[in-house]
Formats: structure tokens, C-alpha cells, sequence
């Protein structure tokens, strides 16, 4: 399995993991966070609609 800060991003896209928000806000952030040694730290920060 390959880890990465786009890969975090797409899980919580996939699963859902905003959904417990609908209907508090339009738009949140999600933020994938990922250290590797060899590259050091990655993140990615993306606005994200709730729908």
C-alpha cells in the first residue's frame, strides 16, 4: 500500500467522513498529512463542498 497526503485526502472523500457536518456548513477543509523518511513531510490542504 502506497501512503500519501493525495491518498488521505481521496479515503475521506470515499468514506464519507465529512457527512457527520451537512448541513452545519458549505465548505470545509481537509488536510492529508503524510511523513515518509526518505521524503520528509507532505501535506495537502483542500476545500471541500459538504453538499
Amino acid at each position: 500500500m502506497t501512503y500519501s497526503a493525495q491518498g488521505a485526502i481521496a479515503q475521506m472523500k470515499e468514506k464519507y467522513y465529512a457527512d457527520w457536518i451537512k448541513g452545519n456548513t458549505e465548505e470545509i477543509l481537509l488536510v492529508g498529512i503524510n511523513y515518509d523518511e526518505k521524503k520528509g513531510h507532505e501535506c495537502l490542504i483542500e476545500k471541500y463542498k459538504t453538499e
